[in-house]
């Protein structure tokens, strides 16, 4: 999704707790992969699913192996989205003197977790790792045992040490 650009009201409705509670995620998980719960599926599949029209955006170029010729879209793109090999060229900028009072550090306990980890959520494990359900899905959602004994068969043999998850 990055380069991407999103009305208001289709963000609004389509990742209301209720509109993505009525999506049937274990069956998608279940069908397919676990790469469903990848924002750039999951973002756009809630939107569809809700008739929203989702289309490239022409000033967009997606940088991949090069920073400097692209992937897709044209070279002189208004908006460069960098992935893969190039990696992302902006998250490496120092912060300037008089910015870093607008972010803080990442907590220690948080600090060498996996941001990327799929089938990792549980309401109430957020709700203990973060002190509120305010910035999450208040409606809770069970991963399908088909989902768990595939892609976390380890869970049958040892204790859970998945911080979201367990």
């Amino acid at each position: 999704c990055g380069g991407s650009y999103y009305r208001t009201e289709a963000i609004l409705d389509a990742f209301s707790d209720e509109n993505i509670a009525k999506l049937d995620w274990n069956m998608l998980g279940e069908r397919f992969s676990k790469e469903i719960y990848s924002s750039d599926f999951a973002m756009q599949y809630a939107l569809a699913a809700r008739g929203w029209t989702i289309m490239p955006w022409e000033e967009a170029a997606q940088m991949h192996n090069s920073k400097e010729i692209p992937m897709a879209g044209p070279k002189d793109a208004a908006f460069r989205h960098y992935s893969g090999p190039v990696g992302k060229p902006t998250y490496e900028l120092e912060w300037r003197s008089e910015d870093r009072h607008l972010a803080k550090d990442q907590p220690e306990k948080f600090r060498g977790k996996d941001p990327n980890c799929q089938l990792c959520y549980n309401l109430d494990r957020y709700v203990a790792l973060y002190g509120s359900d305010k910035c999450t899905n208040r409606i809770p959602f069970t991963y399908s045992k088909l989902l768990m004994e595939r892609y976390h068969p380890e869970l049958k043999s040892r204790p859970c040490d998945l911080p979201s998850l367990c």
